[in-house]
Formats: structure tokens, sequence, C-alpha cells
């Protein structure tokens, strides 16, 4: 199950104001169109530490911020044919080069591109290929 989004703390004091005043959970999770289980458990913490606010998260904190993502997308859109190694130095970021790929897929749906390679004219080739144009120099398509 994904994370859900945080309920700002404008609405976590509402919802504990109501709570003081008697409001059943049920009315207010109505009210302020929130679930019912979100005003539990905001009722629960509020009994427990005497406060609504967000405690701080477990796990490994991110390598880099949204600001420098959106550098890293800036960066990639500027210089669509950059590596993900240059986009880390044009960004001057700390980060691994497998994070920047993620970062840009999984914040910006940005997949990781190869330009296509083109062969290069032979001399015959081009020999072949600057008679033909002066030939068709002064050409005009009928309709």
């Amino acid at each position: 199950m994904g994370k859900a989004k945080e309920i700002t703390p404008r609405k976590r004091a509402v919802v504990l104001q109501y709570l003081k005043d008697g409001c059943k959970q049920k009315d207010i999770a109505k009210k302020l169109k929130l679930s019912e289980s979100v005003v539990c458990r905001l009722k629960k913490r509020y009994q427990a530490t005497g406060s609504v606010l967000v405690t701080k998260r477990t796990g490994r904190p991110r390598v880099s911020s949204k600001r420098e993502d959106t550098r890293f997308k800036r960066c990639t859109t500027v210089h669509p044919t950059y590596s993900s190694l240059q986009i880390k130095i044009e960004a001057g970021s700390f980060a691994s080069t497998c994070t920047i790929r993620r970062r840009l897929f999984s914040n910006f749906k940005l997949k990781s591109r190869r330009t296509s390679q083109k062969p290069q004219f032979n001399s015959q080739q081009r020999r072949k290929r600057i008679a033909f144009c002066k030939k068709y120099k002064v050409w005009i398509a009928q309709n």
C-alpha cells in the first residue's frame, strides 16, 4: 500500500477542536471529507502524546530533495542527450546515477533514451548525393 497524503496542520487542528467540542468522529469525517480511521488515529495520537503533530518517520532519509529532483528534470529537458552521470555533474549532486534515473522516472515519468545511430556516408555516396543535389538544384515540383 502506498503512502497517503499528509493532512495539513490546519485540518488537524480543526479535527482536534471538533473532538474537544464533543462531536462524533463520524460527523467530523463527513464534514471535513476525511475517512473515519484518520479521525480516530488523530484522536488516539492526541490522547497518547498530547499533540497531533507528525512524528519523525522511520527509514532512511532521501538523498535528494524535491528541489534537486526538479533540477535533474530541468537538466534533462535542456540537454536531452545527457547521461545520468552528466546530469549528476551538471546538477552538482551527491546522489548516485541510479537514484537520478529512479527520480526522473518515478517523479516525472522520464525514461532513458538513446539517440539513434545513423551510418556515415562513404566517399562514393557523398559524390552521388552532391551530383543529385546539383542536378535538381533549380527543379520545381509541379502540382
